[in-house]
């Protein structure tokens, strides 16, 4: 765990569950106002997440997971929380062998859920996810001051179950945080339900400067599919 940590560099190894908490071990914890962290070229296997980021105390900037492997996550691979700002997940692979299996230790295995203000996560691979290959619900925290925009690109994405979306930016409640700009590029999609979903459920806010671009998918009911609650905006889609 790293608390309160600046300029940290993790490279290599690897971290497994321990048998003591079943589903509920963390491979890598980044919380409470930590900054320019890097976790590079580890691997991960049969934890709740290889990394994730968050607390309840300050904001986490700039970090980066880079090059790692997540094997059988029973939640998402990559995990970040409020209060987290920028922040880059990239060249990493999840896999998920396992999928089938249900019980109170599995969550969503996602590829990557984040619910911080400006993710990048670009030229990662999610194999067999049983919901989304990324997920980013934004959400606002004290602290967090800096524009909510994001980038999903270049990523390779399957679903085994046929559920869920290989993109998914939803505004879930009233703690939701507007976003300014997203551009979504060049992804490759397999076997989800749907492959960009964008949804927004808040009065009076939305989303804003989407563009959608170079999108490859197979399989899916839909391609893209906006849903904007009565109130809501959905504004400035470039398809």
């Amino acid at each position: 765990e790293l608390d309160r940590a600046a300029h940290v560099r993790i490279s290599g190894g690897s971290g497994g569950e321990t048998g003591f908490q079943t589903g509920f071990d963390y491979g890598v914890m980044i919380v409470n106002a930590s900054f320019d962290v890097t976790v590079r070229d580890r691997v991960f296997h049969s934890m709740r997440h290889g990394v994730t980021i968050g607390g309840a105390q300050g904001v986490n900037r700039l970090i980066r997971v880079d090059g790692c492997r997540c094997y059988d996550m029973r939640d998402a691979g990559i995990d970040a929380h409020p209060g987290t700002a920028e922040h880059e997940f990239t060249n990493n692979v999840v896999l998920f062998r396992y999928y089938e299996q249900a019980g109170a230790e599995y969550g969503n295995q996602d590829g990557v859920m984040t619910q911080g203000s400006q993710p990048r996560i670009t030229n990662n691979v999610f194999i067999n996810c049983r919901e989304n290959g990324v997920a980013w619900q934004p959400f606002i925290a004290p602290g967090v001051a800096a524009p909510v925009v994001g980038l999903i690109a270049n990523n390779d994405m399957s679903n085994a179950a046929g559920l869920a979306q290989g993109v998914f930016v939803e505004l879930k409640d009233a703690a939701s945080a507007p976003i300014q700009s997203l551009a979504i590029e060049n992804n490759r999609t397999r076997g989800f339900l749907r492959d960009v979903m964008l949804q927004t459920q808040i009065n009076g806010a939305g989303i804003s400067n989407i563009s959608i671009r170079n999108h490859d998918g197979i399989g899916g009911e839909r391609s893209v599919y906006v849903n904007a609650r009565a109130g809501s905006v959905v504004d400035g889609l470039e398809i």
